[in-house]
């Protein structure tokens, strides 16, 4: 997959729809989601769903095992690295912040200590997994969460060694605990699919995927996509490899969202229609492929309110004096069904209503006069009879409105009006009642003179009625609302999509924490395309930065709020764990945010971690921030390595951690074997001969201790050390074994050559390296209570006078009780036998 510029994307958007068939594909940034990831994390700390430090015990064969104590895993990041163009799966990774790991070997029934890393926020190895994102549930309504649910997962692995099988090993073993965790433990929610106000804009379900940008081989963006299906669809498609990456490369964005045009256009249309009719719904007609086509109103009616209808003229003289006529007429309301006769027809961009109206018009005759009250006097003079011609009549009519518009991408997208035809199949003609004579007038009376204009009057009353209520619908030359107006004036439009868009997007995808999808340009090539960012919304905010580490005793370090909030935030902090006090996390002005880190003194182990928290005073909406504050800017990896003269793999790596400048880092060449160094990385090659033994410089020593240090240019203070242990083949085999009293503290050592045990002021014992004390008469081992030694060596040499010195160490892990557990190999996990 290649990423594309707003230009190349938008002419391929244009080409043809793209959303697949589903109502709405959001498409949102790895960064922005990584940041609700944070905050869901940050949110955990002190409840249920906090993750537990995990330990445990891994066989590696018949031999070996890894141990793993107290290791804390850190937030979930998303990322894309060797993923495909478009996956089912969403790639996490996450940190081990702390615990400690050994590397342990079985030696005639002793498990000896091989390799110590001590896991910090700088150097903790990483945890890899694929969350299987088809089998999230995705039906709005029930839950509609858009969550990564880590008991979803597959392909554990973690670099806690340079072997893949050993890397793979350990990562099952993860899969293990994850699979075992309570459902508050495991899933992450980062937002919630809604059902949305709208009845056909009304989410049902969605669908989960992920989409590497791939720029280049290392390339770790990427974005999630939810693509949403609307009540009465069917499931879209799910994107191909050849389904562009939505994020312009040349424009700030980090959410885009397509709309399928159809749902949009129908939508558009039935919210304009709500303006002049009532209770309307319908149902909607789908293509073989299940396709939106168009809909049908299933029910709805639309009201004509009663009206009155005055139609003024000049009869003939009486008397000669003209007589300016005036007639008056009642017309009820008229209801207009629009169930199975409003029918809505969608083709590519383009819109047909149509619309059959079918109804009753009926009228009375109110009133019948002249300016000189001549015609009332005569109708009451009772030579005529009114009664027929002031009752009420009625008559059908039938007519076809039919609408049309096409889409275009003007102002983010708008439907254009272009035509408006009503065609007439049959007009209203009610007929209006005779006015009859009941007894002839005398001759060249007023009443005769009424008798003889009578039909001359009536004629232009009747005329005139029949093109009021045809016109009452066609909408000519006439005062009065009429059918055809009323509608033309609620579809002869333009309808634009931008505001009540951007409300669909609110109202479906709700992101946490007052996150939103914030629009910015809108289109509509084919689709309408919606280009924003995820942001807070205008009544929230995030705290800036909201992940940090520093190291103790730092410069104050500023938190802001974006979007800023003058003056209306108030600022704290606390720690994250119930184990850590206030007294050890710094502190933080209240009402500026300036927050003061404590000093390495004030806190216990290699780091502390603090929750910083932001509250609106108004609104009382609070953001949560995450602060590291190290003990030391530096560390080193592995503590602890033993490996071979010529073994395989030859050499050993070596990692640093360092928040300073690389160019600051200062490897020390060992005694023995070489150090090739570059910035945060050293390979170290054992040395090829055994050293001479220490008293006994004839003697070639079976092993040799080189201590690897690591320092900082600029503070000749900060200093870490790595031994390395190469074991040679030198030297009468000797074998050390321990007995650790948990309760005191100490440990018993003895040691054997070949099958005999020798007594402990037999062997010449001595600490040399960590701290401690050995008693040289019984052999037991002392553990320095104040010192942070994460472990010791002490080594032991008999000189058996005839057969020549035989010489060997053993590993003390510090304080004694802490690991033994895991140097035994208790509860040890077994990978199941395929």
């Amino acid at each position: 997959m290649a990423e594309y510029n707003f230009e190349q994307l938008y002419a391929w958007l244009k080409e043809e729809e793209r959303s697949l068939n589903w109502g709405m594909i959001s498409f949102m940034d790895r960064e922005k989601l990584n940041r609700l990831l944070l905050q869901v994390y940050i949110r955990r700390f002190k409840t249920d769903s906090y993750l537990k430090p995990l330990t445990g015990s891994i066989e590696n064969g018949a031999d070996r095992r890894f141990a793993l104590n107290q290791f804390t895993l850190d937030w979930p990041r998303l990322g894309f690295l060797g993923g495909h163009a478009n996956d089912s799966t969403a790639r996490l990774t996450t940190q081990i912040m702390s615990g400690t790991q050994l590397g342990l070997r079985n030696a005639a029934g002793e498990w000896e200590v091989r390799e110590i890393r001590e896991t910090s926020p700088l150097l903790g190895p990483e945890l890899h997994l694929k969350l299987l994102l088809a089998n999230v549930p995705g039906v709005v309504g029930e839950e509609g969460r858009v969550r990564l649910d880590l008991k979803e997962s597959s392909d554990f692995s973690i670099n806690v060694s340079d072997d893949p099988g050993e890397q793979r090993l350990v990562g099952e073993w993860f899969k293990q605990k994850f699979d075992g965790l309570e459902a508050p433990e495991r899933v992450f929610t980062l937002g919630q699919i809604e059902a949305g106000g709208d009845p056909l804009l009304r989410a049902k379900s969605f669908a989960l995927r992920t989409q590497a940008r791939m720029r280049d081989a290392d390339d770790d963006e990427g974005a999630v996509l939810a693509m949403v299906r609307f009540e009465g669809d069917e499931e879209g498609h799910i994107p191909g490899n050849d389904f562009r990456y939505l994020l312009p490369s040349d424009r700030p964005y980090d959410a885009t969202v397509l709309f399928g045009p159809t749902r949009i256009m129908l939508a558009q249309l039935v919210q304009s229609l709500k303006t002049i009719v009532s209770n309307v719904e319908f149902d909607l007609r789908h293509d073989e492929e299940g396709r939106l086509i168009g809909a049908v109103a299933k029910n709805g009616e639309m009201i004509i309110e009663e009206q009155t209808l005055t139609h003024m003229f000049w009869s003939e003289p009486i008397q000669g004096i003209p007589l300016l006529v005036t007639f008056i007429a009642y017309v009820p309301k008229i209801v207009l069904k629009l169930g199975q006769e409003f029918e809505v027809s969608i083709n590519g961009n383009k819109v047909e209503i149509k619309w059959k109206i079918e109804g009753v018009l009926g009228m009375i005759p109110a009133y019948f006069n002249d300016q000189t009250n001549f015609i009332k006097r005569m109708l009451d003079s009772g030579f005529f009879d009114s009664s027929e011609f002031f009752r009420y009549t009625e008559d059908d009519f039938s007519y076809t409105f039919t609408s049309t518009y096409e889409l275009e991408d003007v102002d983010g997208g708008r439907l254009k009006f272009v035509s408006l035809e009503v065609l007439e199949h049959k007009a209203a003609a009610p007929v209006l009642g005779e006015i009859k004579v009941i007894k002839r007038p005398p001759v060249d009376s007023e009443e005769a003179y009424f008798l003889a204009l009578l039909d001359l009057m009536l004629a232009p009353i009747i005329t005139v009625m029949w093109a009021l209520f045809h016109n009452f619908f066609k909408g000519i030359d006439v005062e009065v609302p009429s059918v055809e107006g009323i509608l033309r004036e609620a579809f002869e439009k333009n309808f634009k999509f931008t505001s009540n868009l951007r409300e669909l997007v609110d109202q479906t995808i709700k992101l946490n924490f007052g996150n939103a999808l914030i629009g910015q340009d809108q289109f509509a090539p084919r689709d309408i395309a919606f280009f924003g960012a995820v942001n807070p919304t205008v009544t929230a905010f995030a705290i800036d930065p909201m992940q940090h580490t520093l190291v103790a005793g730092s410069a104050p370090l500023q938190f802001n709020t974006v979007p800023a909030h003058p003056g209306l935030i108030r600022w704290t902090c606390e720690p994250v764990l119930d184990s850590v006090s206030n007294g050890q996390i710094g502190s933080i002005d209240e009402h500026t945010g300036l927050y003061t880190p404590p000093a390495a003194s004030d806190f216990d182990g290699d780091f502390v971690r603090l929750r910083v928290n932001a509250r609106h005073i108004d609104t009382d909406f609070s953001s949560s921030a995450l602060m590291t504050v190290l003990r030391s800017g530096l560390h080193i990896s592995p503590l602890l390595y033993v490996t071979q003269v010529n073994s395989t793999p030859p050499t050993v790596n070596l990692r640093a951690g360092y928040l300073g400048d690389v160019t600051n880092l200062k490897w020390e060449p060992p005694q023995y074997g070489q150090l090739t160094a570059d910035g945060k990385t050293a390979v170290y090659t054992p040395p090829a001969v055994m050293p001479p033994l220490d008293d006994y410089p004839d003697e070639s020593a079976s092993f040799a201790l080189d201590k690897i240090t690591l320092s900082d240019s600029t503070d000749g203070e900060t200093a870490r050390v790595a031994l390395v242990i190469t074991e040679g083949n030198a030297g009468l085999p000797m074998k050390i074994t321990r007995e650790v009293d948990v309760a005191a503290g100490t440990v018993q050592l003895k040691a054997k050559v070949g099958n005999v045990e020798l007594t402990p002021d037999q062997a010449q014992w001595k600490v040399v390296y960590g701290s401690g004390v050995i008693d040289p008469i019984t052999g037991i081992y002392t553990h320095d209570a104040s010192s942070s030694d994460p472990f010791a060596v002490i080594t032991a040499t008999h000189d058996t006078v005839y057969y020549g010195v035989s010489h060997q160490y053993v590993v003390q892990t510090l304080p004694p009780a802490r690991l033994e557990e895991a140097v035994r190999g208790v509860g040890a996990f077994q990978l199941p036998k395929v």
